[in-house]
């Protein structure tokens, strides 16, 4: 079963769509890349309920102790960093991961975080299609 909040970005992203036939997949990812940061900018958008925490419990608790994040965010390494923030986006919290990210105050990071997760989200909603 998939988390809440990815169920519900399926279904703002499907409306969008919608609304606009005939959309290329660029402009498909530019609508659902809209969706992810309106998500991101507010944390009870984007967390997940599934894990038994409220969402008092998770915006109470520092972000930067949630997970720590591997060394390799100080290192050319990225690829391995943006791989476990995206899995983190996906299957826990969207809010946390990003706040994760943001919290190396790597641009590159950061830009390659948001480009994936929406490759990620963009790949999970096509399938399901």
């Amino acid at each position: 079963m998939e988390p809440e909040h990815i169920a519900q970005i399926k279904q703002i992203f499907q409306k969008k769509a919608a609304q606009t036939p005939g959309l290329t997949p660029e402009q498909e990812k530019q609508i659902l890349h809209e969706i992810i940061i309106e998500r991101i900018k507010q944390p009870s958008l984007g967390a997940s309920t599934q894990t038994g925490t409220t969402q008092q419990d998770q915006t109470q608790q520092p972000i930067s102790a949630t997970k720590p994040l591997p060394a390799s965010t100080q290192s050319s390494g990225h690829a391995a960093v943006v791989r476990t923030l995206v899995q983190m986006a996906v299957h826990e919290d969207l809010y946390k991961a990003a706040q994760l990210a943001y919290d190396t105050k790597n641009p590159y990071l950061i830009d390659q975080f948001h480009d994936t997760l929406v490759d990620e989200f963009f790949n999970m909603i096509k399938s399901e299609l």
